[in-house]
């Protein structure tokens, strides 16, 4: 029989409400054993457990994470020198139509207002059109990078990718180029817009103007000549 009720005082228990087993003759036998719920707490040799797993599951995603992330430097980057082309910005909108040995790209995309010789490039996010780049006959229509130019030279770089997913995890890509060249920059207003272009190669040769006084003057001083020959074959 299970008693629970005033204070009784036993040996090796006391309370206000014990839980006493009595035997039916009315005799106390003794004190029921409860359970204790601090003795079910796990042990430190367990939580110490548990937290050395959590750590190696956060040190293998990370792992992850950078393995994603650093994919894209196992490429080995082509370095390539333009022969030709051009690099354009005008009212917040870049061109670029660049070529090289075995290289090409043409990309038209969005950048910030005002004189930009340096941007970033992106086909899913900055640009519209059809941008393409093609290296040693592999072509990509997915792709990012940046380049940058001044007064003589055009540099930059990219990553070509073979599907969007690939280029927004960045991961997989097709190849990395590096470009470089040379040529000379200007600058044009278009309907009250200053337009920047840079052009690969040598400008154009333009006569200076003391060259072009001794051209013109020379061309006049032939003019007498040729009506005095029509002139003596008139008379003969």
């Amino acid at each position: 029989m299970l008693f629970c009720g005033g204070s009784v005082d036993y040996p090796k228990f006391s309370g206000n409400c014990p839980r006493l087993l009595v035997s039916l003759d009315g005799k106390l036998a003794g004190p029921l054993a409860i359970p204790d719920a601090r003795n079910h707490t796990k042990s430190p040799k367990g939580n110490l457990s548990r937290l050395i797993m959590i750590k190696h599951l956060i040190l293998a995603l990370v792992l992850g994470v950078a393995a994603v992330c650093c994919s894209a430097s196992s490429v080995y980057a082509d370095s390539v020198t333009l022969t030709g082309g051009t690099v354009s910005t005008l009212g917040g909108v870049s061109s670029v139509s660049l070529t090289g040995q075995n290289f090409s790209i043409t990309y038209s995309g969005e950048i910030p207002q005002g004189m930009v010789t340096s941007f970033g490039f992106n086909t899913s996010t900055s640009s519209f059109g059809s941008p393409l780049v093609i290296s040693n006959g592999v072509s990509s229509t997915f792709f990012k990078g940046s380049l940058s130019f001044d007064n003589s030279t055009v540099s930059g770089s990219l990553l070509a990718y073979g599907s969007l997913q690939d280029l927004f995890l960045n991961q997989n890509p097709l190849f990395n180029v590096t470009f470089s060249g040379t040529g000379y920059m200007t600058l044009s207003d278009v309907s009250g817009i200053t337009q920047t272009q840079f052009s690969v190669g040598s400008p154009s040769a333009v006569p200076e103007p003391s060259t072009l006084v001794l051209l013109l003057t020379g061309g006049l001083g032939l003019v007498p000549l040729k009506y005095r020959r029509r002139f003596r074959n008139r008379r003969e």
